[in-house]
């Protein structure tokens, strides 16, 4: 066991080796059609790790078994790297934040929770008393699968909204955003909710702080790039497979230690990836086509993950099959959707 693990440590090491020798560098990495490559990428990822929760043997999907919480990391890092940098450009970006930017997440949430409404009510006969209805209130449940990821970008605009709006200087209103997570991070530990809920709420925090010194983190790590790499490397090695470390000393992984250790890795791999996009290239027509519809996408794949099987037969159906239908109609879906809900805020606005 010690020999595997050594050397999956010593590939993910000469991978890095590798990176850090390539002559490219990407000074735009978190411009916005470069974010915007990335989100592609991620959506893809996050379909690829739930793809894996429901085949049965795959060597392909079964290395993303454990890395959706990576993706989501990513995701939340982007909200907050995007928020941050609009409010740096405009003088008046808060005025009117409530109405411009929770509107055009409301419209989704609304749009895919009727969807999904008429999806469990239709098709599996669900929601179809009071009681079922407001289960979705006292037991936490979200309508729309993986709808969670959804509530927690809005309750994370909430925090900006409210660390932003109020604070003139941006550094105090950076480190009352910090404090704000953090407290929604322990309400839900204590409450009992579902950690991947919360396990990488701290990456948007992350995303404010890059936002605002850039500049200084982009010379750091133009000094010191290739150390910052292997350190990073071996510190989400490490953060990977915490949970044998503590079992190494005999530290007893509770809901408290998962809750601050998982979002402390997240935040490692989100700064290891930068390192990665530093030198790597994302830019394709792929990426940057799923990056337009990616919100859908997350919001629209877990349907067709769910119900599925039940068409090809649970007990019978070919993994390979399941997953390039998961993945084409989950696209063609989400462009759609995209379509619907563009034109609904043109005729809003």
């Amino acid at each position: 066991m010690t020999e595997i693990v050594l050397i999956d440590l010593l590939i993910l090491l000469l991978f890095s080796l590798v990176v850090m020798n390539y002559k490219h560098i990407n000074l735009d990495y978190l411009d916005t059609q470069n974010t915007n490559y990335l989100r592609g990428f991620f959506a893809l990822f996050i379909i690829f790790h739930h793809i894996s929760q429901r085949i049965s043997q795959s060597e392909i999907f079964d290395n993303f078994l454990y890395v959706g919480e990576y993706a989501v990391a990513f995701f939340f890092f982007l909200s907050a790297y995007s928020l941050i940098t609009q409010y740096k450009r405009q003088e008046n970006y808060m005025d009117n934040f409530l109405k411009k930017r929770l509107a055009k997440l409301f419209i989704p949430y609304i749009l895919f929770s009727i969807l999904y409404f008429l999806f469990w009510y239709f098709i599996y006969n669900k929601y179809t008393s009071k009681e079922e209805l407001l289960s979705i209130i006292t037991k936490h449940e979200s309508i729309i699968i993986s709808g969670w990821f959804l509530q927690g970008i809005i309750v994370m605009y909430l925090t900006f909204y409210l660390s932003f709006r109020f604070i003139k200087s941006i550094h105090i209103a950076a480190f009352l955003n910090l404090f704000l997570v953090c407290l929604v991070i322990s309400i839900m530990m204590y409450l009992e909710i579902g950690y991947w809920e919360y396990n990488s709420l701290l990456a948007f925090p992350l995303g404010i702080f890059w936002g605002i010194y850039k500049d200084d983190l982009d010379n750091i790590i133009n000094d010191k790039y290739k150390f910052l790499l292997i350190l990073f490397t071996i510190l989400i090695y490490l953060g990977h497979n915490y949970i044998d470390i503590l079992m190494t000393f005999e530290i007893k992984d509770n809901i408290y230690n998962y809750g601050f250790i998982a979002n402390i890795k997240n935040i490692i791999f989100v700064i290891f990836f930068i390192l990665l996009a530093l030198k790597l290239n994302f830019k394709n027509k792929i990426f940057n086509f799923i990056g337009n519809i990616s919100l859908e996408l997350y919001l629209i794949h877990g349907m067709f993950i769910y119900f599925l099987p039940d068409i090809l037969g649970k007990d019978n159906k070919d993994d390979f099959i399941y997953a390039c239908l998961v993945i084409i109609l989950s696209i063609i879906s989400a462009y759609i959707l995209n379509k619907i809900i563009n034109n609904i805020q043109k005729i809003r606005s």
